[in-house]
């Protein structure tokens, strides 16, 4: 994570919705982004998933674990970054649209 906050190209973008925010520091050379979560919240029976969406397609980054970060990897040119309200335990699929989203364009 310390390689994607200090790299020459970092950028740091951030969305808030669903009663929370997100913070994301992105690196495009290394294709790779932390994502902080921030008093995101699922409700009873429900899990927050971190979602690398590119081209129409979702790819599972992990569950959020309150506001721990999370590292995506493999983030291609042009690709968001969006959570979901999930069944618990996730899904391999979204079943819901973003409730955050943040465009790395």
């Amino acid at each position: 994570m310390a390689a994607v906050t200090g790299a020459s190209d970092a950028r740091t973008l951030s969305a808030a919705g669903g009663g929370g925010r997100m913070t994301v520091i992105s690196s495009a050379a290394q294709g790779r982004a932390v994502v902080m979560p921030s008093g995101l919240q699922a409700g009873d029976g429900r899990s927050m998933r971190l979602w690398v969406i590119h081209a129409g397609t979702f790819r599972s980054v992990g569950l959020v674990d309150g506001d721990q970060p999370l590292l995506a990897e493999d983030v291609p040119a042009g690709a968001a970054l969006g959570m979901t309200d999930e069944p618990e335990g996730g899904s391999k699929q979204p079943t819901s649209a973003p409730v955050l989203s943040v465009d790395l364009t």
